[in-house]
């Protein structure tokens, strides 16, 4: 099966982002009370640059051209929202458990985005699929007019019995 250099790039991108976006939300949910403990013990940032380490930055218009819009909409409303929650705690001087409550009400938005993205990356996988087994269905094989099978098989019928009474 030969795939087209656009659709190979383009799930491969699709996959890219979409282990990009689980990657990071499932760090910045998973490990909540870890970054949360390091920055009221040590009121340090440094953290969090490994927190939110992300392949976002790196995209171009140009990769997401082959996406629709709908998912580029989801994709930048969840890195929206992920900035915004970055910027937060990079700039806050809020006391550690104000920046707890903040940090939740924040994970719950994010979730809402997180879900919205996750249900358009599906389709968009979905569609790529669909296109790729539309255009395997479309290759057709000529097909063998039946008089000629038929004729065929009966010669070669004759020529064995042929070869057998020799």
């Amino acid at each position: 099966m030969k795939i087209h250099k656009t659709e190979f790039n383009k799930l491969t991108l699709l996959t890219i982002v979409q282990r990009d976006v689980e990657k990071l939300f499932n760090r910045i949910v998973d490990r909540k009370d870890e970054y949360l403990l390091i920055f009221s013990l040590k009121r340090t940032r440094q953290h969090f640059e490994e927190i939110f380490r992300s392949y976002y930055p790196s995209l171009t218009v140009d990769h997401l051209l082959c996406c629709s819009p709908e998912f580029v909409h989801a994709l930048e409303d969840f890195y929206l929202k992920v900035e915004d929650l970055k910027w937060y705690l990079l700039s806050t001087e809020d006391m550690p458990q104000r920046v707890s409550d903040v940090v939740t009400s924040k994970i719950k938005f994010l979730s809402e985005k997180y879900f919205a993205f996750k249900q358009h990356i599906d389709n968009e996988i979905e569609i790529q699929h669909c296109e790729k087994n539309a255009s395997r269905e479309s290759v057709q094989f000529p097909e063998t007019p039946p008089e000629f099978v038929e004729h065929s098989l009966e010669s070669q019928w004759e020529e064995s019995e042929t070869e057998t009474e020799k």
